[in-house]
């Protein structure tokens, strides 16, 4: 330190350097029924930040210039502003960008009812050309545009791997078929099991993000959800839970909403969802392949059609980015053309199949 001291007095013009953030040292909590836990994964870089990696080839020349405004010009100077929400538990939650354009163009409110010009959003790649406004009656939110063929896909952060897949999911960005958003992050201070599961804590917890999740309207304002590990045992139940019939397609990898759980799930009936399992992934635990399979597939409540599984034997519990590359573009085709005409996306899984075959894993594809 004295050394470090010496030499910056020495050389005048050296900027001081940043100081390191250390790293978040909660661990995941023990899951239930002896299922080992896992550790958080390594920290993605924090989303409420343009020069973010996982996000920077997603921004347009515009949006970064965006980003890049003073505070003042960004809501900082409100309750709500970007300087006051980086310190709540939630902060790296923001309403959805492709809503808070069209409502502040509207003058119309956020639906927790907020002017939406002092939310910061996260921004997508495009979806500073499709969003969607609040309707000012307050009758709930619009639905989803329709005069744009990409569709708009919402990444919930903790447990999803964005930080491992963070370039597949860069890649899916890009896709023209998608437009894309992170929502929050792992390691974040709320990225922990809630109360009711053995070694959960009290708020902030993945419930509350949940809860923030929804009332800041990424539900309502996506066309599907991906959910990955942690996020599929909490989050997910908890949308499905206030959402029902409303809640958009999802696909969830690692299944965590067909595990043994300490609350039970309510799957809703009309629910399109795609789970992503694999043979080597330690939500498996000791179980034969067999009866992993038919424990996840029992879990999907009879009155429910719409549910697709696919089981990869090599998949770990962090997807090998291949994997995940070549399925989910085509996970997401099939859910929503499920949703759109009612009848199973034969195709769709049909071309699944074929992507799996193509590259070398092995594994079954149920519905």
């Amino acid at each position: 330190a004295r050394r470090a001291r010496l030499t910056a007095l020495s050389d005048h013009r050296r900027p001081a350097a940043e100081p390191e953030v250390p790293g978040d040292s909660t661990q995941r909590p023990p899951s239930p029924s002896g299922i080992s836990g896992r550790s958080m994964q390594p920290s993605s870089p924090s989303l409420m930040q343009p020069s973010s990696p996982s996000l920077a080839g997603l921004l347009s020349p515009q949006q970064r210039a965006h980003h890049a405004a003073s505070p003042t010009k960004r809501g900082a100077g409100t309750p709500h502003g970007a300087a006051a929400h980086a310190t709540t538990p939630h902060a790296h939650v923001a309403t959805p960008s492709r809503s808070v354009a069209a409502a502040a163009a509207a003058g119309a409110a956020t639906p927790q009812g907020h002017a939406a010009a002092t939310y910061t959003p996260i921004h997508g790649p495009r979806h500073h050309l499709n969003f969607l406004a609040v309707p000012p009656d307050g009758g709930g939110a619009a639905a989803p545009p329709h005069t744009s063929q990409a569709a708009a896909v919402s990444v919930v952060a903790p447990g999803a791997g964005t930080g491992i897949n963070g370039a597949v999911y860069t890649e899916l960005g890009r896709d023209p078929r998608f437009v894309v958003d992170i929502v929050g992050r792992s390691r974040a201070p709320y990225d922990c099991y809630p109360e009711w599961w053995q070694g959960g804590k009290t708020e902030p917890n993945l419930a509350s993000f949940a809860e923030e999740v929804l009332q800041q309207g990424w539900v309502d304002k996506s066309h599907c959800l991906i959910f990955g590990s942690r996020g599929g045992q909490v989050i997910l139940p908890y949308c499905w839970e206030r959402k029902r019939e409303s809640m958009p397609p999802v696909v969830c990898i690692n299944g965590g909403c067909a595990m043994s759980l300490p609350r039970p799930v309510n799957w809703p009936a009309s629910a399109v969802s795609f789970l992503l399992i694999g043979g080597q992934d330690n939500f498996r635990g000791a179980a034969s392949v067999e009866r992993y399979i038919a424990e996840t597939q029992g879990r999907v409540p009879p009155c429910n059609g719409t549910t697709a599984i696919l089981y990869v034997q090599e998949m770990q519990h962090m997807p090998q980015a291949p994997l995940l590359r070549a399925v989910l573009p085509l996970m997401l085709q099939a859910v929503l053309s499920w949703k759109a005409i009612g009848v199973p996306p034969r195709e769709e899984l049909r071309l699944i199949l074929a992507a799996v075959s193509k590259d070398g894993w092995s594994g079954r594809l149920l519905y």
